[in-house]
């Protein structure tokens, strides 16, 4: 088991892509914000036995190219680990003006065996979390604490009403575990500084800054 392993420089693709990378369970990557969306994306393609993924805190990688990164990370853990079943994909706080976003619920949506979902400041709508409701059937557990583009009206309640656990977007943050900021009306620092494709890392190796945090256990024997 390796836990809140921390360093400058991580080769992420080092770590996690050895032989045991096939028994990987969970994975949690909390502002690894150099980490492009290449060199996440097809490690996770690999890790076939995940059961729990977090990627919080990740709203600095966005470039031209790699704006949609976390959806189409969200689509890759769809797709390759069919056991997932908590997830965790929580921004630093909600932008107002950002608009209705359901990419990446969308995808959240394909994660049928996912029974913890906690998503904070995320700017899906009502749309995308019907999508989710209705695409995981198994879904327990449900945290849209600040996601405050969803409109808590009759139809919601009554898609929410077979969880066993629902925190909604105004419900209290005094147990939330991460730091999180109040909710922005200007424009998100990520739209000024949009930076040109040749600026992505390089797509096979993705590095974690010094203030970043991995953890991460397999199941087997550990070394």
């Amino acid at each position: 088991m390796l836990k809140h392993l921390t360093t400058r420089s991580i080769r992420l693709i080092h770590v996690l892509l050895p032989c045991r990378a096939p028994q990987l369970k969970s994975l949690r990557l909390i502002s690894c914000e150099s980490i492009s969306k290449q060199g996440l994306n097809l490690p996770i393609r690999k890790f076939h036995m995940l059961e729990e993924l977090e990627l919080s805190l990740h709203s600095g990688v966005v470039t031209t190219s790699s704006f949609f990164s976390l959806a189409e990370t969200c689509n890759a853990a769809a797709e390759a680990c069919p056991l997932l079943k908590r997830f965790r994909l929580n921004k630093y706080c909600f932008h107002w003006r950002s608009g209705i976003g359901d990419s990446e619920a969308t995808e959240i949506g394909k994660m049928r065996g996912l029974q913890f979902l906690q998503l904070f400041g995320n700017s899906l709508g009502n749309d995308g979390l019907t999508t989710i409701l209705r695409g995981c059937v198994r879904l327990e557990s449900l945290d849209v604490r600040h996601c405050f583009n969803v409109e808590i009206n009759d139809q919601v309640r009554a898609e929410c009403a077979r969880l066993q656990t629902l925190r909604l977007p105004d419900d209290s943050v005094d147990d939330y575990d991460l730091s999180f900021g109040s909710p922005e009306r200007g424009i998100p620092d990520f739209y000024r500084n949009v930076g040109d494709p040749d600026d992505d890392p390089d797509p096979t190796v993705a590095t974690v800054r010094a203030a970043s945090v991995i953890s991460c256990s397999y199941s087997g024997r550990s070394q």
